[in-house]
């Protein structure tokens, strides 16, 4: 992982946790995906600090889920990309990218590497999808690595995407 993942998860809590206070502008099936992250990382950073395995227990049933129902997992990320960093998302359409492919950018915000992506949703050929994206956001197609420029572009960091 990278600094800047790092940053990024740091930032989200943030972020999670503040439009947790607010009470408007957030759908109803938003706030419980958010509230159910901010339960997860408080329990994984329990189980950090303490070595108890059993602050993280209660989460591994959800991990088996989001290995399962990939696209509701991919989708999930959306809507909370969408109340954490509208304008990023609302950038990806303006750039014409697919749902598909918003879906594949929402996995390198988590810090997920091309290769480790395509894993997880099982494609062959994972550089496909990524030269699409870095096609349609103006990107180098060789010279920049995919999962931290995105996760600069989404934090205001990179000057692309405009």
């Amino acid at each position: 992982m990278d600094s800047s993942s790092d940053s990024f998860k740091a930032n989200t809590l943030e972020r999670l946790t503040e439009l947790m206070k607010q009470k408007n502008g957030l759908s109803d099936e938003a706030r419980q995906i958010i509230r159910d992250r901010i339960e997860m990382l408080n329990g994984l950073f329990a189980q950090a600090l303490t070595d108890q395995e059993s602050y993280g227990k209660e989460f591994k049933n959800y991990i088996v889920k989001i290995k399962k129902d990939k696209k509701k997992f991919q989708e999930s990320i959306g809507k909370v990309l969408e109340a954490t960093h509208p304008d990023f998302m609302a950038n990806l359409r303006n750039h014409g990218l697919t749902e598909r492919e918003i879906g594949y950018v929402c996995l390198y915000t988590l810090g997920l590497r091309g290769k480790e992506i395509g894993n997880y949703l099982d494609l062959v050929r994972h550089y496909n999808i990524s030269t699409d994206i870095r096609r349609k956001l103006g990107l180098n197609s060789k010279g920049e690595n995919l999962g931290p420029t995105i996760r600069n572009l989404m934090d205001g960091k990179a000057s692309r995407m405009e």
